[in-house]
C-alpha cells in the first residue's frame, strides 16, 4: 500500500480510522516534567475574556503577500501532527510584534523535518514527540530551497518526511532547523487557557480523537461526528457570547473538504467549534501552546477586523 494519497483519499482514510496522531500519556508526562513552564496555567489569565481574537489573519496576510491561497497545502500522508504544529508555530511567528527585528518572514514553516522526527517508518506521530523535537532538538525550516543541504522544501513533498522516519532527520538538517527552535511549549488543560493563548497571538495545536461533520452551519461551525485520530491547529477564539466561547480549527486537508458559510473572515478548510467540543478535545491531554520566544509575554494583536479570506 502506498504511503502517499490524494487529499480526497486522505479525508476518507481519517474518517475510516487512520491513526495520524497519538496522545501518549507516558511520553507527555515525561516531557511535561522536563519543562520550565510545563503547564500554560494562568500565565495570561483572562486576557482573552470577552474578546474576538483572530491571530490567523496575520498568517493570511503573509500568505497573500507570497501570492498563495492561505492554508491551501493539503496533507497527502498521515503527517497531520507536523501540519498542525507548523500552523501553530506560524501563528506565533506572524503575531510577534518584534518580527521585523527577530526574523524575516520569508515563507511558511515546512512540515517535512517535523514529520521526519517521528521516530518510526509508519504513518502518524506522537504529538508530544514532535513538539519536543521542535523545541529541544530541531526547530523550524522554511518553505524554501536549501541548496547547501541538497534539500528543496519550497513545495510540500510528503515523501521527504516519510523516508526520514527511519533513520531520522539527517544531522545537517537537524542542525539547520535548530537555529530556529520553538521558544516555549506548555500543555493546555482547559478552554480558558486556549482562549488566552490565542488572544495573545500564540499557536495552539490539539491532538484528539474527536471527528467533525464535513459541513458548516450559518455561524461557520461544525459539530462533532465520528472519530478522527487527528491533529489540528486552533487559530482564533470568539468569547463574545457568555458561556459559549468558540474556537476556530484550521484543518490540513486543503480547502474543499468542508462546505458551508464562513464567519469572521475564516479561511477555507477551517471550522468553528463550541466551547464544549473544545474542552472535550483538550481533556484528552494533547493540546499545546507554542511560543516563538522565551515564555508567553503578553501581546496586543493587530486589529485585522473580519477581512474575508477567499478559500
Amino acid at each position: 500500500m502506498s504511503d502517499v494519497y490524494s487529499p480526497e483519499e486522505i479525508v476518507r482514510l481519517y474518517d475510516n480510522g487512520l491513526f495520524g496522531s497519538y496522545c501518549d500519556p507516558e511520553d507527555t508526562a515525561l516531557l511535561v516534567r522536563s519543562l520550565p513552564m510545563p503547564f500554560f496555567g494562568n500565565t495570561l489569565a483572562e486576557t482573552g475574556a470577552g474578546k474576538l481574537s483572530l491571530p490567523f489573519q496575520a498568517v493570511v496576510s503573509f500568505e497573500q503577500a507570497t501570492g498563495r491561497r492561505p492554508y491551501d497545502e493539503a496533507q497527502t500522508t498521515g503527517d497531520c501532527v507536523s501540519h498542525a504544529l507548523r500552523n501553530a508555530i506560524d501563528v506565533a511567528r506572524a503575531n510577534d510584534p518584534d518580527l521585523a527585528s527577530t526574523e524575516d518572514w520569508i515563507d511558511r514553516t515546512a512540515t517535512e523535518p517535523l514529520y521526519g522526527a517521528r521516530g518510526h517508518a509508519g504513518q502518524g506521530a506522537v504529538c508530544s514527540q514532535l513538539v519536543r523535537w521542535a523545541h529541544r532538538t530541531g526547530g523550524c525550516m522554511l518553505r524554501r530551497n536549501y541548496p547547501e543541504l541538497n534539500l528543496d522544501l519550497s513545495k510540500y513533498n510528503a515523501q521527504i518526511g516519510i523516508r526520514w522516519g527511519i533513520p531520522g532527520v539527517p544531522a545537517p538538517v537537524t542542525d539547520a532547523a535548530a537555529k530556529h527552535r520553538v521558544g516555549t511549549i506548555s500543555l493546555i488543560q482547559d478552554w480558558h487557557q486556549a482562549r488566552d493563548a490565542i488572544a495573545n497571538g500564540y499557536g495552539v495545536l490539539c491532538c484528539s480523537d474527536v471527528g467533525f461533520r464535513h459541513s458548516r452551519n450559518a455561524d461557520g461551525m461544525s459539530s462533532p461526528q465520528g472519530t478522527w485520530h487527528h491533529a489540528m491547529a486552533w487559530t482564533a477564539a470568539d468569547d463574545t457570547r457568555p458561556g459559549d466561547c468558540r474556537f476556530l480549527i484550521q484543518n490540513s486537508w486543503g480547502l474543499s473538504w468542508i462546505q458551508g458559510p464562513l464567519a469572521h473572515g475564516q479561511p477555507g478548510g477551517s471550522f468553528w467549534v463550541s466551547q464544549s467540543a473544545a474542552q472535550r478535545m483538550i481533556a484528552q491531554g494533547g493540546t499545546w501552546a507554542v511560543s516563538n520566544v522565551s515564555g508567553f509575554p503578553r501581546r496586543q494583536l493587530k486589529d485585522w477586523g473580519a477581512k474575508a479570506v477567499l478559500g
